[in-house]
């Protein structure tokens, strides 16, 4: 699966920038000949020569990379900082970067790192726009996010259940 990424402050010639994402190999950290790679490359390429190739995973923080582990044993694809559309409390368009969206789900994962950081603000402005988010605190503790991760996916599927109702 390829996918494009939006580059912010610099300006790409041309315009390519992609993240793979292959839980099928999991143990092979550069396999650029057959299925792309695991650990989701990101290619910068300006005038045709090559920048800088380096793993995603270089660029998450250990929590970060804990949560793509463990949703690539579980065999779900991830894109790590998938932008989104939103607006702010005041209408301010913006455009947002959660830690992963996962397509199977159409869900984005915001993994909570740090006290220091306001998640209820993201969180609120991700229900105006009704964007389906789990927000996991793993600074709290960081053994129980899998299971509050896979409560909020319940919890977001019986949502999606009874809007589909309303279609019958």
């Amino acid at each position: 699966m390829i996918v494009a990424i939006f580059s912010f402050g610099i300006t790409l010639t041309p315009p390519i920038s992609v993240t793979y994402s292959n839980p099928d190999s999991i143990n092979n950290e550069y396999d650029a000949t057959s299925k792309i790679h695991i650990y989701s490359l990101l290619t910068i390429l300006t005038r045709g020569k090559i920048l800088k190739t380096r793993s995603v995973y270089e660029k998450m923080t250990e929590s970060e990379r804990e949560v793509a582990r463990y949703l690539e044993k579980k065999g779900l694809w991830w894109e790590f900082e998938f932008p989104v559309f939103v607006y702010e409390e005041n209408n301010r368009p913006r455009l947002w970067t959660p830690d992963f969206y996962i397509p199977k789900l159409g869900l984005f994962v915001e993994v909570c790192g740090s006290e220091k950081y306001d998640y209820e603000y993201r969180r609120k402005v991700f229900n105006k726009n009704k964007i389906p988010v789990a927000f996991l605190h793993y600074y709290k503790n960081p053994t129980k996010w899998i299971s509050h991760f896979k409560k909020r996916v319940a919890k977001i599927q019986r949502i999606r259940e009874i809007e589909l109702q309303k279609l019958e």
